[in-house]
């Protein structure tokens, strides 16, 4: 049997579709490993990633354990102070009621034994003490009212008494010049009678002491 032409070219396509094909799938087979290899790249570096950022957190949650554990022991020793503080204060606080309630029983008793011993006599003392302490003020305050009111009293007094005694010698006054003048008259008349020999008559006001009305007489010798 003789193989033609034909059969060689038919082979010679099915061996070049095989290795088009075999070509294909080496080609997707190269790319599948790329990005087999890409994503085993990728993977290694989030993986490094994540490692160096749990280290991190790690570092950190370290750090923050000790600062808790340090803020624990500072609180821990605050409250052991602050308990410390509070039972000094109470105690503090208790000493000082009880030496206040202890104070005052003690003065209670002190003071019922005095009362107790001499308790009239203290009583009266007391009252002596204190009069003794007010009776001079006492003294002194109606020693020094008394005088004001005898200054108002005389200052009273002196004020009508001085005017009455100028009201006095104003009338005084007045009397004794109607008297002078009188009198003056009088004198005169007197000597006129003396030497014409004729009794002068005259009247004077009835106020006066000393010359009343007078009647005219004729004096014929001396």
């Amino acid at each position: 049997m003789t193989v033609g032409p034909l059969f060689w070219l038919g082979l010679a396509a099915a061996s070049g579709t095989g290795l088009l094909l075999s070509l294909l799938q080496l080609q997707k087979r190269r790319r599948e490993l790329t990005a087999a290899q890409a994503e085993a790249v990728a993977q290694k570096t989030a993986a490094a990633l994540a490692s160096e950022r749990n280290h991190a957190l790690e570092s950190e949650l370290s750090t923050l354990q000790q600062e808790l554990s340090s803020v624990k022991a500072q609180l821990s020793a605050q409250s052991a102070t602050l308990s410390e503080r509070d039972a000094h204060h109470q105690n503090q606080m208790k000493w000082v009621e009880e030496s206040r309630t202890t104070l005052r029983t003690e003065l209670e008793v002190i003071g019922q034994k005095l009362l107790a011993s001499s308790g009239k006599a203290l009583e009266t003392t007391n009252q002596k003490s204190l009069d003794s302490l007010l009776k001079p003020l006492a003294e002194k305050i109606d020693q020094f009212q008394t005088r004001v009111n005898q200054v108002h009293t005389d200052m009273v007094r002196n004020s009508a008494s001085l005017g009455e005694q100028i009201k006095h010698l104003e009338s005084v006054g007045v009397s004794m010049s109607g008297e002078a003048q009188n009198l003056t008259r009088a004198l005169k008349g007197i000597k006129n009678w003396w030497v014409t020999g004729v009794r002068p008559s005259w009247k004077k006001p009835s106020s006066s002491p000393v010359f009343g009305e007078v009647s005219t007489t004729t004096h014929k010798s001396r």
